[in-house]
């Protein structure tokens, strides 16, 4: 058998492996190389004291960039917006020529975000009791501890009584009058808490937080 196929499948594995390039004049505020999409966060720009900060140049590529100078110090907030890779170029012009100073690249990851009800997901069992006390939903990243943190913008409640189905709305996080006067219907045991909308970071729209079913014990 030929050494080069498996010679291939070596070079593809090590390829794969290589970390990504890392500039020591950029640095993120983040302690992975992995970041979220949709998650700001604070661009350093380290031994670049000395130079001219209105000649720096910053390209980014797959995320938005906010540039600011404070204190003397050439900083910012980059917004990834795609999964995949995040390059960020540092360049120094002068008299219209570029010079490449560094390239930091970071993979982006899509967060994964799910609805709760204190902490719990899926189908939740809950008394009448309980549910006098219930006031609202949360939601929270299911894929990484992601420091920017998911708001419920919108949800509907289901349930059917009496053959009817019945569907309230709330725009927000919170339960309306009509849903808790629902919550007192001791003949109704079941509601499902569908189409929930949460919104985070720097994220443009909204993303959804999947379903939460209530049995009433």
């Amino acid at each position: 058998m030929s050494k080069l196929p498996f010679l291939l499948i070596l070079l593809f594995v090590l390829s794969a492996c290589k970390p990504l390039p890392q500039s020591d004049l950029m640095s993120l505020d983040n302690p992975r190389e992995v970041l979220g999409r949709g998650i700001p966060y604070e661009l350093s720009f380290n031994k670049t004291q000395g130079l001219d900060q209105s000649k720096l140049r910053v390209k980014v590529e797959q995320a938005r960039f906010a540039k600011s100078i404070y204190y003397n110090v050439f900083e910012g907030t980059i917004c990834p917006e795609q999964e995949g890779r995040c390059r960020i170029s540092l360049y120094q012009v002068e008299e219209g020529d570029s010079t490449l100073l560094g390239i930091s690249e970071y993979e982006v990851i899509e967060p994964l975000v799910e609805a709760n009800i204190e902490g719990k997901t899926g189908a939740v069992e809950m008394t009448r009791e309980e549910l006098k006390e219930f006031i609202g939903i949360r939601a929270a990243f299911s894929n990484g501890d992601f420091r920017a943190r998911p708001q419920v913008i919108y949800f509907e409640l289901h349930t059917h009584f009496r053959g009817k189905d019945i569907i309230f709305k709330s725009r927000g996080n919170r339960l309306t009058s009509e849903m808790r006067n629902l919550f007192r219907v001791k003949d109704i045991r079941q509601y499902t808490i569908t189409d929930i909308r949460a919104r985070y970071g720097c994220r443009r729209g909204y993303v959804s937080a999947g379903e939460l079913e209530i049995l009433v014990k």
